[in-house]
Formats: structure tokens, C-alpha cells, sequence
């Protein structure tokens, strides 16, 4: 039973995630369900360990307009801003190089 005596839906119990300690330490989900359902079981496994194990700020969107994936920021102080440096960094640089060009000749 949860909160209030109320019952869990089957539907959330199927994507519960159970927690195992692996032997180098740390939790980790593994989902239960296939397919959407797990697919969605394991990001919101990923959001609520990382809530509790001050990654979560690390989350973050993609800036570029066309793009909006969520990527982890694995660079030294935080600050990346693409999920792709190759992909969308590289169109926001070349965006941004054009428009000074434009800018210049005119």
C-alpha cells in the first residue's frame, strides 16, 4: 500500500527499478519492462539517482534550437552547452562566424 492506503497503479510498478550495489559501490537501476516502458523506467531511474547524488545539475538541454537532447556535462567546470561539440557546437560557431561576416561586409 502507499501513501493514504491508496494502491500503487500495476502501471508504475512495472516500471519500478530495483536498486543493486555493485561491487565497486553505487547504486544502479535496471528496468523492468521492454520497449517505451523501459526506456522511460530508465530515464527516470537516471533523474532520481542523479537527484540524490548531486549529478543532477550536470542534466542539462542542448542550446541549440533544432536540436533540445539532454546530455550529461562531463567537461571540467560544467559549462558545456551541446550534446554534440562535432554536431550542434559546430553549427552555432558557423552560425555565428556567417553573421559577423554579413555584418562586416555591409
Amino acid at each position: 500500500m502507499g501513501a493514504g492506503g491508496l494502491k500503487p497503479s500495476p502501471g508504475i510498478e512495472a516500471l519500478a527499478a530495483p536498486l543493486a550495489t555493485p561491487s565497486k559501490g553505487g547504486a544502479q537501476a535496471a528496468a523492468r519492462a521492454e520497449g517505451v516502458a523501459a526506456a522511460f523506467g530508465t530515464i527516470v531511474a537516471i533523474a532520481f539517482v542523479a537527484s540524490f547524488d548531486g549529478t543532477f545539475a550536470h542534466l542539462k538541454t542542448c542550446a541549440s534550437e533544432d536540436c533540445r537532447a539532454v546530455f550529461y556535462d562531463r567537461s571540467k567546470n560544467h559549462s558545456g552547452r551541446w550534446c554534440s561539440m562535432e554536431v550542434c557546437g559546430n553549427r552555432a560557431k558557423m552560425r555565428r562566424f556567417r553573421k559577423r561576416a554579413v555584418e562586416d561586409q555591409g
